[in-house]
């Protein structure tokens, strides 16, 4: 579901080589089992399958994936909603997203604000992103 979000909903903003690396990089299921195991993870499914995946790691709004049959559907505001919960329930002042180009109008909407552009380094390839914040009210 995460590599098909990526493929379809990302490919205006990113090159089929971009696409390739960020996909090829969330592969490993050991490192993913890993990852969610410390993180605060929200699903979406529908009546088979799961449609969405939300994470919050400490003050970081640390993934979201919404399957591309899914979007425009209200899927990733409510998931949205449910980080912005337990990241008030952890009485956190502030939450931080490196957001993708395509997810940046989403975080956007949100309240987020652009703090900064950066490039990160996947194997020989560089995508960039945006590190955004968002100061939550108590």
């Amino acid at each position: 579901m995460c590599i098909s979000s990526i493929i379809h909903t990302c490919s205006t903003h990113y090159s089929t080589t971009q696409l390739k690396a960020w996909t090829a990089a969330i592969e490993n299921k050991e490192k993913w089992q890993t990852r969610l195991s410390q993180d605060f993870v929200i699903l979406a499914k529908d009546q088979r399958n799961i449609i969405a995946i939300a994470s919050l790691k400490e003050n970081e709004f640390d993934l979201m994936y919404v399957d591309d049959h899914y979007q425009s559907q209200g899927v990733g505001s409510f998931l949205f909603k449910k980080i912005i919960e337990e990241a008030k329930e952890r009485k956190l002042s502030q939450l931080d997203v490196y957001a993708s180009d395509t997810a940046f109008e989403f975080f956007k909407r949100k309240g987020f604000k652009l703090i900064q552009r950066n490039t990160i380094q996947l194997g020989e390839v560089e995508i960039e992103n945006n590190l955004m914040q968002l100061i939550l009210d108590q």
